[in-house]
């Protein structure tokens, strides 16, 4: 019975042996290359769904941000108003560095052409592709709002400064300050937006097949 399970055990696949301390060889198992490969992708795999959803979820706050932008861009923008889209702008900015940086971080682990994720990643371009197009849409209104915000005070400060009230200074320099913050987070945005397509574009030719 001991001779039939010594061979059985040599016989199975994938087992090495080690020399124990008292000189007994013991099995050690080892995983086949295939499944090691089939794992490793499945993992690449959660993470470019993980991207794509996060993008998505972007994609969607840019679009809901662009509407906002386009409401003040009819109505005008009181500084309140232009604070609080200067804070929308920061919070889609941070999560598109955040994106961006675990982006990079799969193009460097990633094996090099594993075609077999890239339907995965051109969609991720897909979604960061739409996403850029919103942005542009949405800087395009914010330089609008920031232009007409600007004009409107300096309209007003010389009407106050012609009619020699101080009255009505108050109001010039905060609405200025708001004004300027909102074209520095804009722009620091659409260098994060750029930054990420970038990424996305070079994560899908990674996996593009060699053949």
């Amino acid at each position: 019975m001991r001779t039939l399970a010594l061979i059985s055990l040599l016989a199975a696949p994938n087992i090495s042996y080690s020399q124990g301390s008292q000189g007994v060889q013991r099995p050690v198992t080892t995983v086949p290359r295939a499944v090691v490969s089939q794992t490793v992708m499945q993992s690449h795999a959660r993470t470019l769904r993980h991207l794509m959803a996060r993008i998505f979820i972007q994609k969607a706050t840019i679009k809901e941000t662009l509407k906002i932008a386009e409401e003040l861009k009819k109505r005008g923008a009181t500084p309140h108003a232009l604070a609080a889209l200067t804070i929308s702008l920061q919070s889609i900015r941070e999560n598109l560095v955040s994106i961006a940086r675990e982006t990079r971080m799969e193009l460097s682990k990633i094996p090099a052409g594993s075609a077999e994720l890239h339907d995965y990643t051109k969609t991720y371009l897909d979604f960061t592709n739409q996403a850029q197009k919103q942005m542009v849409l949405l800087e395009q209104t914010i330089r609008h709002i920031s232009q007409k915000s600007s004009a409107k005070n300096k309209g007003k400060l010389r009407d106050a400064l012609n009619s020699k009230r101080v009255v009505g200074h108050s109001f010039e320099p905060s609405a200025d300050k708001a004004t300027q913050r909102l074209d520095q987070e804009m722009t620091q945005l659409k260098t994060s937006s750029d930054q990420l397509l970038a990424a996305a574009k070079w994560l899908n030719i990674a996996t593009k097949s060699s053949k």
